[in-house]
């Protein structure tokens, strides 16, 4: 179909440079961490040399139907950018203390970063929940961008801190 597969963070730099889009760009996000974007997802992106972003669930790594460190590593080696999916999915605009929040985004950042010996640039607010209070913290947290689900309103569309996506399940 010629779609042009571009990754979160030229999308960031076509977005914050005012530059025109490739025709036809996508980019490939997939949430939770779960280890079948390991088992299936994986292979078929990296065999297409497709770029992707994979949002994790700290406190989730490791358990049962989760990736594991060993397995987040093979990826990010390999194309895959690890962003934060916050420590525990939780609905964060339900959370009005900014320590709680720092906690569900700014831990899971500095979880991954360590464990990964990487950077991670972009968030990813669990079930698409934003609040101003939320990406403020996301923001503060030295993240490049944060994505969201569907039209936000109240946000702009070219708001790197709300970018908005497309939910997919196996419904569509």
């Amino acid at each position: 179909r010629k779609y042009k597969v571009i990754s979160l963070e030229e999308l960031v730099d076509y977005i914050k440079n005012k530059k025109p889009l490739p025709g036809n760009s996508v980019v490939i996000t997939l949430d939770d961490g779960y280890q079948d974007n390991y088992i299936y997802a994986f292979p078929i992106l990296k065999k297409n040399n497709f770029p992707a972003a994979i949002f994790f669930i700290t406190d989730k790594i490791g358990k049962t139907g989760y990736a594991d460190w060993a397995e987040i590593e093979e990826m990010a080696k390999n194309n895959i950018q690890i962003g934060s999916h916050s420590q525990n999915h939780a609905w964060l605009p339900g959370i009005k203390d900014k320590k709680k929040l720092e906690e569900e985004i700014t831990w899971s950042k500095k979880i991954l970063e360590y464990k990964l010996n990487r950077p991670v640039n972009f968030f990813c607010y669990p079930l698409g929940g934003i609040s101003k209070l939320a990406r403020q913290v996301v923001v503060d947290s030295g993240y490049l961008g944060g994505c969201a689900i569907h039209a936000q309103e109240g946000y702009d569309k070219y708001d790197i801190y709300a970018l908005r996506r497309i939910k997919i399940t196996n419904s569509h």
